[in-house]
């Protein structure tokens, strides 16, 4: 039982860690590369012109929380569309859920994220999933 109990604090410790390790990453100011929206109804994908940032802002170096703010402009089937947005995030292995200032929950995703390099997806409120590749501005 006890050596059960070390495991289990030991894998609560680590996982806290790499946590910490991912919002230290994602602060910073983010600029799109690419863009893909899917419509989750019917599952089909389009790449959209896009640009704007994503600029994260950890409240600590030991935490896993921040806020965000989204300024985004896209042009998809020859109509444009803007994600303006901001409020606060917090991180739990690769979810990331985003709380508006309005209080609406997003559920999003980091895919990948290195020092420059970061692949964000996120669920919109009118059913599309938006796949971001973006690098770092810092």
């Amino acid at each position: 039982m006890r050596i059960f109990l070390s495991l289990l604090l030991l894998i609560f410790v680590v996982s806290c860690s790499k946590n910490k390790k991912v919002n230290k990453r994602l602060s910073g100011t983010w600029n799109v590369v690419s863009l893909k929206v899917t419509e989750t109804s019917t599952n089909l994908s389009h790449y959209a012109e896009a640009t704007g940032t994503l600029q994260f802002t950890a409240e600590g170096k030991q935490t896993t929380t921040g806020n965000y703010d989204f300024a985004i402009d896209y042009h998809l089937d020859g109509n444009a569309h803007q994600v303006v947005e901001s409020g606060t995030y917090s991180i739990s292995e690769s979810n990331c859920t985003l709380t508006s200032s309005q209080n609406v929950e997003t559920p999003a995703r980091i895919v990948y994220i290195n020092k420059e390099d970061l692949e964000f997806e996120l669920e919109t409120s009118n059913s599309k999933r938006l796949q971001m590749v973006l690098k770092k501005n810092d």
